[in-house]
Formats: C-alpha cells, sequence, structure tokens
C-alpha cells in the first residue's frame, strides 16, 4: 500500500492530539498526571491559534 506525506491540515489535529496523548501514556510513565496536562496545555495553545482559522 503506497504512502503520501503531506502537511498537517487543521482537520488533522484533533487525531495528531489523539496519537499524541496515546504515545505519551505509553511511554512516558514517569510523568505525573498535572504534568502530561501541562504539556497537553501547551502543545493546543500553540495549534490552536492556526486550527481556529480553518
Amino acid at each position: 500500500m503506497p504512502h503520501q506525506i503531506r502537511l498537517a491540515q487543521p482537520k488533522d489535529y484533533p487525531r495528531i492530539m489523539e496519537i499524541w496523548e496515546s504515545s505519551v501514556k505509553a511511554t512516558h510513565d514517569f510523568l505525573k498526571e498535572e504534568d502530561f496536562n501541562y504539556f497537553k496545555k501547551v502543545i493546543l495553545k500553540i495549534i490552536y491559534p492556526i486550527w481556529k482559522y480553518f
């Protein structure tokens, strides 16, 4: 099955966040829940200004 690489679009962001969350939870068992939530908020602050315009 061929794959095509393309730039992420705002419609992709919810799925990107799902993948990020599951990968961090699966590989960073040393993170406290409050640390996880902090980083999630930081990421959303970065992408939301872009996301809200699409």
